[in-house]
């Protein structure tokens, strides 16, 4: 096997061991602190992360990409780009600090003026982090940036648990445990580059600062787009129907997007610095390109799939009655996440060839687009309405971005991409239609039923993948075992 290949198969592993680690933790998080705090608190959470997630955006101005983009920087190249992020995270917290009060009578929520005020320095915090998780993917090495962010995952549920309960059950919890998470991510992303020059030393060159800043600019327009395309929603959905329906709908959405970002995640991480490897050979990169789909499809497929199955059993069971109303839109939700993981399979593409301005032109289409899409679903009245819409929006924006941007670098590219990911995702359909049919059964009580649906989901959806997809199994099986 090729050192590439190993590269690959052991950020895969360890990506997925991250992954899968930090999804269940979460969802304990979310359960957890669902019943000890109830909707409202995580609707002002969520306000708040719209806003640090926007500015997380403009702090790291692209500089991580560039890296990886770059491939070989020396020492004091990488110094320079960590200072730009570490004095454009420090003017940023300054300005979210000061701007608080009115970040809190834009959403009408006067309490979130202390909270902004508290998390505004984690922008200082993860800026000091940036540059060392970027040379970690340059150099593949991708056990260091797993071990992160778990012991960021285990922090972020310790604290918050024990502030809830211990200290005060609002919003406070969410984001202290916030804080911790961010610093403890720091420190062990900081110690696994240590030597590379990624932390700001005394080093500084005008002209490396001169030479990403076009990239850096396409990048963050498109980053920053795509960022409030994402969240238009959730801002949306805040502003028209209150903290309590945003409680339920970033509920919903978090506990769907939270497994699907952390598998799609692994994927982009590895992803993007092996094809920014083979982009300037045509028949290894397109190889490539469809084998990133087919496995994209064939776990996000089961996962969200069997996810919308078992919800009307699982998520009553695990959060109470209070959170009935959750129930729907988490089911439409996992739609538009395994569609918006289908969609996404080209950013890799378009980030190793160096299309950051492509990237950004079509976020910013698809930017004007969505508040339209998102007025006409409001005028149903009800947060569902708004799930439907942008749930049928998401479809058209699969079909049109491979046929749109990936098939300018590839070709023609559709019909092999629906040929990729057709396989796995209709096992995923049967095994989910399955599943959705054992409430039919006389099982006893709703956790006995809950295991019955998640053991017959796994072996149903491996024996149809054995039987209809064996090519997608064994080359999953061959990637995890290391001969990628």
């Amino acid at each position: 096997m090729s050192a590439l290949g190993a590269a690959t198969a052991s950020g895969v592993r360890w990506g997925a061991a991250a992954g899968a680690v930090t999804a269940a933790l979460q969802l304990v998080q979310m359960a957890v602190l669902g019943r000890l705090l109830g909707p409202e608190p995580f609707g002002l959470m969520a306000m708040l992360l719209i806003v640090t997630g926007f500015v997380t955006i403009l702090r790291d101005a692209g500089v991580p990409e560039y890296v990886v983009y770059r491939q070989r920087l020396d020492p004091p190249a990488l110094a320079t780009l960590a200072w730009v992020n570490l004095g454009g995270g420090a003017l940023l917290a300054v300005l979210v600090w000061g701007a608080a009060p009115w970040i809190a009578r834009g959403f009408d929520a006067p309490e979130l003026v202390a909270p902004a005020r508290a998390v505004a320095v984690v922008f200082v915090i993860g800026a000091l982090s940036a540059v060392s998780r970027a040379v970690l993917q340059v150099r593949l090495a991708f056990r260091p940036i797993a071990v992160a962010d778990m012991a960021g995952t285990v922090v972020n549920l310790a604290v918050s648990v024990a502030f809830a309960m211990l200290v005060r059950a609002d919003v406070w919890a969410l984001a202290w445990g916030f804080l911790a998470a961010a610093a403890v991510r720091t420190a062990f992303l900081v110690g696994a580059a240590r030597g590379a020059g990624a932390f700001p030393g005394l080093a500084f060159q005008p002209a490396e600062v001169a030479g990403f800043a076009r990239f850096g600019a396409y990048r963050v327009g498109a980053t920053v787009l795509n960022y409030l395309r994402a969240r238009v929603d959730q801002l949306l959905v805040g502003i028209l129907f209150g903290p309590q329906w945003l409680g339920f709908y970033s509920m919903a959405s978090n506990l769907v997007l939270q497994p699907s970002q952390q598998v799609n995640t692994v994927l982009a991480g590895v992803a993007f610095p092996v094809l920014s490897r083979v982009r300037d050979e045509p028949d290894r990169l397109r190889h490539g390109f469809l084998k990133l789909a087919r496995l994209t499809a064939a776990v996000n497929a089961p996962v969200m799939l069997g996810a919308l199955a078992v919800a009307p059993v699982a998520l009553p069971l695990i959060f109470g009655a209070d959170w009935a109303p959750m129930t729907p839109l988490f089911m439409v939700l996992a739609m538009n996440a395994l569609l918006r993981a289908l969609a996404g399979v080209g950013g890799s593409l378009l980030m190793a060839k160096g299309r950051a301005d492509w990237v950004f032109r079509w976020n910013l289409g698809v930017m004007v687009a969505s508040p339209v899409v998102i007025g006409l679903a409001a005028l149903s009245g009800s947060v569902l309405g708004v799930a439907v819409g942008l749930t049928l929006f998401q479809a058209v924006l699969v079909v049109a971005h491979q046929a749109v941007l990936t098939a300018r670098l590839l070709g023609p590219v559709l019909p092999a991409v629906g040929r990729a990911v057709a396989a796995p995702t209709l096992c995923a359909a049967a095994m989910a239609a399955g599943v959705a049919l054992l409430p039919l059964l006389p099982v006893p009580g709703p956790a006995p039923l809950l295991a019955a649906q998640l053991a017959a989901g796994v072996a149903l959806y491996a024996a149809l993948c054995a039987a209809f997809a064996p090519d997608t199994l064994r080359e999953a099986r061959t990637l995890l075992r290391g001969r990628a």
